[in-house]
């Protein structure tokens, strides 16, 4: 995915980040905590652009928080970004 290039991650870091957004491996703590960051990151977006419901205005929230969900998608499992 070309969007991992923009936060400079060398290919050993691409490949722990793909397995971790796949479940293959679980995070350490601080793979977590950069999760955290985040996933606060783009709810903080969410909240200041008045966006309750980012599945409902997707469309919005992909324009105003583009950035921000790029990165709680590439900081988090998968299965994580799918439950917010």
């Amino acid at each position: 995915m070309a969007l991992f290039g923009l936060f400079g991650r060398s290919s050993e870091e691409q490949k722990r980040a793909d397995s971790i957004r796949t479940g293959a491996v679980a995070p350490t703590r601080s793979e977590r905590q950069k999760c955290w960051e985040a996933r606060d990151a783009y709810f903080a977006c969410l909240d200041a652009n008045n966006i309750v419901d980012a599945l409902k205005e997707d469309k919005k929230a992909a324009k105003v928080c583009k950035l921000e969900g790029q990165k709680f998608e590439a900081d988090c499992a998968t299965q994580w970004v799918c439950l917010q």
